[in-house]
């Protein structure tokens, strides 16, 4: 009875953190990390880089994409661990970091089929 209440009260606080999460996620995004990303993605050494990987044969750029994917989910792999031993904050930081290099290596490789 006692693990059903203490299921239902994590239910109800895990919904809550995930709906300020995402509300908060819009709000930052919109007001704060667009205008960096903007930014950012407009820096000289990106404009070389998507260059560069515009210049790529697809079956290497097939290997780069997989190499660079496999770490980064490795990452995560270790982000969790780090997690289940008990460094929540290490691991929950590393684990979030991890989709913004997604989100990076997703937008880098966008660029070439787009320009393909």
């Amino acid at each position: 009875m006692l693990k059903k209440i203490f299921a239902k009260f994590a239910d109800i606080v895990l919904g809550i953190l995930v709906t300020i999460y995402i509300v908060l996620e819009e709000l930052v995004w919109e007001t704060i990390a667009e205008p960096i990303y903007t930014f950012i993605h407009g820096l000289s050494i990106l404009q070389k880089t998507e260059e560069f990987i515009n210049k790529l044969n697809r079956h290497v750029l097939l290997v780069l994409f997989l190499t660079l994917f496999t770490q980064v989910e490795l990452l995560g792999i270790f982000a969790l661990k780090l997690i289940g031993t008990g460094k929540v904050i290490a691991g929950a930081t590393l684990y979030a970091g991890k989709f913004r290099l997604l989100h990076l290596l997703f937008g880098s490789f966008a660029y070439r089929k787009k320009n393909s």
